[in-house]
């Protein structure tokens, strides 16, 4: 019995240094529409392996009333240029001045560094 807490302790100490270094690119304009990504912070656990918490929030900067607003988020490797894991936010609409917040994970692999991406795509 005394085995499996030694494991445990062992594995958290290996785990807990797999996540690397990531990066959030510039925000997204598209008519008004701004994505900023205000947060990337990086995490490893049992369930989902190594996987990065991305917040950040989606304004209305323009003159007008949009809708249908759409942001995709892609968490791309540095090394290699490849988009690694990607999620679809649905904004819906936004008058002038109205912002959505939002936070959603995305899927990497351990040992990697990445940035996000944000596109901003309008019906």
């Amino acid at each position: 019995m005394r085995v499996l807490p030694l494991f445990l302790i062992i594995l958290l100490v290996c785990g807990a240094g797999c996540v690397e270094e990531a990066s959030i690119s510039t925000p997204e304009q598209d008519q008004g529409v701004n994505v900023t990504l205000s947060g990337l912070e990086g995490d490893w656990s049992f369930a989902f392996g190594c996987h990065w918490r991305v917040t950040g929030v989606v304004v209305n900067a323009g003159m007008q009333d949009v809708s249908d607003v759409t942001v995709v988020l892609s968490l791309i490797n540095k090394r290699t240029n490849i988009i690694e894991d990607s999620r679809t936010i649905a904004a819906g609409a936004l008058s002038i001045g109205e912002s959505r917040a939002f936070s959603i994970y995305l899927d990497g692999e351990c040992g990697e560094e990445y940035r996000v991406q944000s596109v901003v795509i309008r019906d």
